[in-house]
């Protein structure tokens, strides 16, 4: 598109040079992004026509008033413009199909500042027909501003317009379970192509020196080379070792299998990390994908993967090749800050969290979703699967066929506890799993194979004391050297962590209350002394039961679901180099469930296996088929959640369900009828905004706060209080990741209160903790070093 005239008209200004952006240029660039981006799912030109309408606002003379007096003070619609200048326009195609993209693309754009609004809201407000009849004040049309709109009337009027509304039509027909669900993620498909767009192009104005963070990619074959260069160096040492090789050697053999839903099911201590990644990289060349997208439960997954692949893939430690992720230090505010520094992961191998995978996918504003067209076209390995939790289960099955039919990605199913997301209910939202979607051939024959360890069911009416769970720790440790003890509270492990420590050298904790460097420092600590033959226990929570290598010689349990418990064995006799290692099931007195509600129903379900494994049923408890028939039970008992129920509250006045807020939405849109008498005269109905509202992965509202872990931890805090360039700054915020905690929020307000949480910068609601709440042993303190000194007498 050729504009002759130089323009005076601004979209942006540098504040460190006050050079200008014109919002031509503006417009064109994001234009070119995002059709790039929607090209992926064949919508090139709806990604070049929000482009053109997103900032068609900034034309009007308030705006520009605005801006050339800084733009400090308040701020100005600019938004609202272009979706009511494409609503108003008439596609030559029919006018059902009209109607409805006409208000996908005025939706997006009109939501690109704020996030996608509600198109018909819980109270049963029509409010995308509102913000459409908003009174925007103007001056009459400008040169410029008339060429920009001729080319979107030109765009709307062609023939690749009708075919791209034709191919968006299929493709919601295309899931004849959840058709409007679809049409959402489409939605929010093409709404994170455009604020990726604004806000890469934005960025790249404001400090180019941003983009070298951004598109550092190489040949997959040279990452491949790279791999199995690694892969040729493991020694094989025992049965264990030779299985290893033998399931790497058939990931590389299903790489070349169609793009779809694949499972990975491998036992604990299989390897299947490296084997996924070996699938991954072979399965990215073959069919020319662009990145890989690595997922895990808990940040101490991510963070020991990460730093095994990139040790591998890497050609130095510089190298923009890979990115961990995992990190919600930036609130979700649309400030010229957080659009700078916020991650969209362009970049060629992701290790992150399934919270900010779901955040993608889920989550309201734009700070999250800006990543989800990058999951396009891409490898997506989701390991320890079976921790995405219960209430999303058909969100989370409808986008990952979302992914596998429309995006063209693969995504691979890897855990060593399979739960049957394909068996739940279709109509809601079940995974469609590939024809031959094993890519292991024989299971069952490679449990028991790697059958190493037993577990031992101990509990006892009445329940186990903090004191005799201490006494087993102790007496396990000196029997076979090492000692885990996995509980399900941070309270409990605390108790039994103090206990033990009173009488024993080497006895580590580990819980979310330390910061993950903190983790996996002490994690090196224990596996050299587990190397070394020297004593050492072990008191963690659940964070270090799914995926985590360490090989201890007896661990202890307490009594959770199935999945957990023999995710739990995996951490013993992992390496196969002791004869046989004993799990141990043990119900704590103490331990307190009541928030814990998702722990407490599937301990209830693996009550039931246990019951029947005392009566005589098949008492291996590692077999697949008890694992199949535990989540048989779990899912039928809990099919009523998947839908992700709420209650009626501050945000909605029913009990409702992110499901149906996200699909037809009847209730809302029945609210709707009462009021007007008629249906919405809107194709799309969803409350996009008030599902955003609600969404938690992890239920509670926490905040993520810089601790000053070692010299590293407190040297980060320094720097980030003084330094200014936005380089510097982004470097420093991903370092800082790894020195986070999440508080609860009446933590953080009791901590803000007492002023031992301290603002980076002024506004930027980033915050830093007091050294005097962060104790090397333990990490965060609620109350203090003084009064953990005294606990521990």
């Amino acid at each position: 598109m050729e504009h002759n005239t130089q323009s005076e008209f601004i979209a942006h200004t540098r504040r460190k040079d006050n050079t200008t952006q014109s919002i031509i240029d503006h417009l064109e660039c994001v234009a070119s992004k995002a059709s790039s981006y929607t090209a992926k799912i064949g919508m090139p030109l709806f990604g070049e026509l929000i482009g053109l309408c997103h900032d068609l606002g900034k034309y009007s003379s308030e705006f520009q008033d605005y801006i050339r007096n800084g733009g400090e003070r308040g701020s100005v619609d600019h938004s609202t413009t272009g979706a009511q200048f494409i609503w108003s326009l008439t596609p030559n195609c029919d006018d059902h199909l009209s109607v409805l993209v006409k208000e996908f693309l005025a939706l997006i754009i009109a939501s690109h500042h704020s996030g996608l609004i509600d198109c018909i809201s819980p109270d049963g407000l029509d409010k995308f027909t509102e913000r459409l009849g908003k009174s925007i004040a103007r001056t009459s049309l400008l040169d410029e501003e008339s060429f920009v709109r001729n080319k979107i009337r030109e765009l709307i009027s062609s023939q690749e317009f009708n075919k791209e509304t034709d191919k968006l039509f299929e493709l919601i027909k295309s899931d004849i379970n959840q058709p409007i669900f679809r049409a959402g993620l489409l939605v929010k498909f093409l709404f994170s192509a455009l604020i990726d767009a604004d806000r890469t192009d934005t960025s790249n104005f404001t400090d180019a020196s941003l983009s070298e963070y951004r598109g550092g990619y190489s040949e997959w074959g040279l990452l491949i080379d790279r791999l199995e260069n690694h892969l040729s160096q493991l020694p094989v040492r025992n049965k264990v070792d030779e299985i290893r090789h033998r399931i790497s050697n058939e990931c590389a053999t299903a790489s070349e299998r169609e793009r779809g839903l694949y499972q990975l099911t491998v036992p604990t201590g299989g390897g299947k990390t490296l084997g996924a990644m070996r699938f991954a990289l072979r399965h990215a060349k073959k069919w020319g994908m662009d990145r890989i997208i690595y997922i895990a439960p808990y940040i101490s997954i991510v963070g020991q993967n990460f730093d095994a692949v990139s040790s591998i893939l890497q050609a130095s430690s510089d190298d923009p090749l890979i990115l961990e992720h995992h990190s919600n230090l930036l609130l979700e505010k649309d400030t010229e800050w957080n659009r700078i520094l916020s991650e969209n992961w362009d970049v060629q191998v992701i290790f992150t969290t399934a919270v900010q995978f779901l955040e993608t996918l889920f989550g309201g504003g734009t700070k999250s979703v800006r990543r989800m067209h990058q999951l396009a076209n891409s490898v997506i390995i989701l390991d320890e699967v079976q921790s995405i939790p219960i209430r999303v289960i058909h969100m989370f099955n409808n986008a990952i066929n979302f992914l596998t039919e429309v995006c063209g990605s693969t995504v691979v199913f890897c855990t060593a506890t399979q739960p049957l997301f394909d068996k739940v209910n279709k109509e809601k939202g079940a995974a469609r799993f590939s024809p031959d979607s094993s890519i292991i051939d024989d299971v069952k024959g490679l449990f028991e194979e790697l059958k190493r360890v037993k577990i031992i069911d101990c509990r006892k009416i009445g329940g186990w004391t903090d004191e005799e769970i201490t006494d087993l720790t102790n007496r396990e440790m000196a029997s076979t050297g090492s000692c885990l003890v996995i509980v399900n509270t941070k309270k409990e492990a605390k108790e039994i962590y103090l206990r033990c420590r009173s009488n024993a050298d080497n006895v580590f904790y580990l819980s979310t209350n330390m910061c993950a460097e903190h983790r996996n420092d002490c994690l090196n600590e224990i596996k050299k002394l587990l190397t070394s033959d020297i004593p050492v226990i072990c008191i963690s929570t659940q964070l270090i039961e799914a995926g985590v290598d360490v090989d201890f010689g007896t661990v202890i349990r307490s009594m959770a679901g199935m999945d957990s418990i023999v995710q739990a064995a995996g951490r013993c006799n992992r390496g196969g180099l002791r004869e046989n290692g004993n799990t141990y099931i043990v119900n704590p007195l103490n331990e307190n469930l009541r928030s814990l509600q998702e722990i407490k129903e599937a301990k209830e379900s693996a009550e039931r296996i246990l019951e029947e494994t005392s009566k005589g049923l098949d008492k291996d408890l590692l077999n697949p088929d008890i694992m199949a028939r535990y989540y048989h039970y779990h899912f039928f008992e809990k099919a009523s959640v998947m839908d992700y129920p709420v209650q009626a509250g501050n945000k909605i006045d029913r009990n409702d369900s992110l499901l149906s807020l996200l699909s037809n939405n009847n209730n809302s849109v029945e609210a709707y009828k009462r009021q007007n008498k008629i249906k919405p005269n809107i194709p799309l109905r969803q409350s996009f905004k008030t599902v955003g509202e609600l969404f938690r992965v992890i239920k509670n509202d926490t905040t993520a706060v810089i601790v000053p872990y070692g010299d590293k931890g407190r040297d980060i805090i320094n720097n980030l209080l003084i330094t200014t360039d936005v380089k510097n700054q982004k470097n420093l915020l991903r370092s800082a990741q790894r020195y986070t905690v999440t508080l609860f929020q009446n933590d953080f307000d009791r901590l803000k209160m007492s002023g031992v949480l301290h603002e980076v910068w002024t506004e930027s609601e980033l915050y830093w903790l007091d050294v005097s709440h962060y104790d090397d042993d333990i990490g965060f303190i609620i109350s203090g070093k003084n009064d953990m000194d005294i606990l521990i007498g």
